[in-house]
């Protein structure tokens, strides 16, 4: 906005502030909204340094939206800790994101005041609350940092804390592909402990979710299912799950004690965004303009189709878990039809303004009609930091020492890794762009 344009602003809300109408603070307060960009065009600096590795000045960035919006404070810290996790901050990523979580509960029943802004302005004017699938993320990454802390016992205590949010997600607006990777990983977190029936319960629910989403599960799932099956005497159900995805063999419980296993995930690309998508029309009758703006879905670059990597000397194609893109867009499917409502209702509101300022004054009722059309906005507001896709390969490994190398970039490093029998490593591989690749 230039300095002629905010200039002309302030007296129009001095002038407007100085007459005796009860629609004077409305009008005002409609004029300060009218120039509100959409989250997306504020953070597109963030985004930018984030998906070409430069964290530091990532960091910056967000700090400085921080102090200018209290009411995407939670995002902030989501966002944040995404960025201190790539940084192996893993103690202070869960600190942000206990953060968000600690702030999450208030969030799920918004104010009444909240609400009337809402229906008047714009849905920007509510404090944000995490979409249902960027809720059960909170608990992922937190289990990810225990993991990598080497502190089972929180990943734990976390996935039952998931667990409850996955439930109550369920109850209200169930999308089974947001489930099918976060109950795996709890299955991985119970074997990591040795609780094999634990694990084989999160394993049947993941699978429950692959199959309602109507996904392949991997079939490293399936042969996990038939192993713990057999060790816990559960042979009809094996038998059951043989039958139906034809599996001959799988490694018995025994042979996998001894082996050591190996775990790699890939966090791909960056999660779609929402747009924002006006409509605009004029009345015939008084010339009065009404507006009405609602998110669109907005996938970003998917970098590859199936991450590979090579360990010492054999290659390994990895399984989707996750599409991101696709939970996304169910989820704004599912908010729509609220979303619209409350846009609708706004128009009504703004119009009852116009008409109102417009009997005042001639003049107040054109103000007020350019000042309701441009506070309408969409709220775009979304955890954007989030990958839009999970992969994995597991791996059984004898006893040794390996290479483990990713394939699905031209600049990235080897790693050696020592495998002891029982082992269960679990890496995780972030990638962000073309060559911007972050092993933890």
């Amino acid at each position: 906005m230039s300095t002629k344009q905010i200039t002309a602003r302030c007296q129009l809300q001095q002038t407007m502030s100085s007459r005796s109408s009860p629609l004077a603070p409305v009008l005002v307060l409609l004029m300060m909204l009218s120039g509100c960009v959409t989250y997306n065009q504020r953070m597109s600096s963030f985004e930018q340094n984030l998906s070409t590795g430069n964290l530091q000045p990532a960091l910056t960035d967000l700090d400085k939206q921080t102090n200018g919006d209290k009411k995407s404070a939670i995002l902030f810290d989501l966002n944040r800790s995404l960025i201190l996790r790539l940084q192996r901050e893993f103690d202070l990523s869960n600190q942000s994101l206990e953060r968000a979580k600690s702030a999450l509960q208030p969030l799920l029943a918004i104010s009444l005041s909240e609400q009337t802004l809402a229906s008047a302005i714009n849905d920007q004017q509510r404090t944000y609350l995490p979409h249902g699938f960027e809720q059960i993320y909170i608990h992922v990454f937190k289990i990810l940092n225990y993991v990598a802390l080497n502190d089972l016992p929180a990943a734990r205590v976390e996935v039952l804390q998931m667990d409850v949010t996955l439930n109550r997600l369920n109850e209200k607006n169930p999308i089974p592909a947001q489930n099918a990777f976060p109950r795996y990983l709890s299955g991985v977190v119970f074997e990591m402990a040795a609780e094999w029936d634990q694990a084989l319960i999160a394993y049947r629910k993941a699978l429950i979710s692959f199959q309602e989403s109507q996904q392949s599960p991997p079939k490293f799932l399936i042969l996990d299912m038939l192993r713990l099956m057999d060790h816990l005497g559960l042979h009809a159900e094996r038998a059951r799950l043989q039958k139906r995805y034809a599996v001959t063999v799988w490694t018995t419980q025994k042979i996998y004690q001894q082996q050591g296993q190996l775990l790699l995930l890939i966090a791909e690309g960056l999660a779609p965004i929402r747009e924002e998508a006006a409509i605009q029309a004029v009345d015939p009758k008084d010339g009065e303009l009404y507006r009405i703006s609602i998110p669109r879905h907005q996938n970003r670059l998917n970098l590859t189709r199936t991450p590979r990597f090579q360990v010492s000397q054999t290659q390994y194609s990895s399984d989707l878990l996750a599409n991101m893109n696709s939970i996304a867009e169910q989820t704004l499917t599912h908010q729509i039809p609220a979303i619209t409502a409350r846009a609708v209702a706004r128009v009504a509101v703004k119009h009852r303004v116009v008409k109102e300022s417009t009997q005042e004054a001639p003049i107040l009722g054109l103000i007020a009609n350019v000042a309701t059309v441009a506070s309408e906005r969409a709220d775009t507001r979304t955890w954007a930091s989030l990958p839009s896709g999970w992969w994995a390969v597991k791996i059984p490994l004898e006893a040794g020492e390996y290479q483990v190398r990713p394939l699905f970039a031209s600049q990235t490093q080897t790693v050696p890794i020592r495998i002891s029998p029982g082992d269960f490593r679990l890496m995780v591989y972030h990638r962000l762009g073309t060559n911007t690749i972050f092993g933890l």
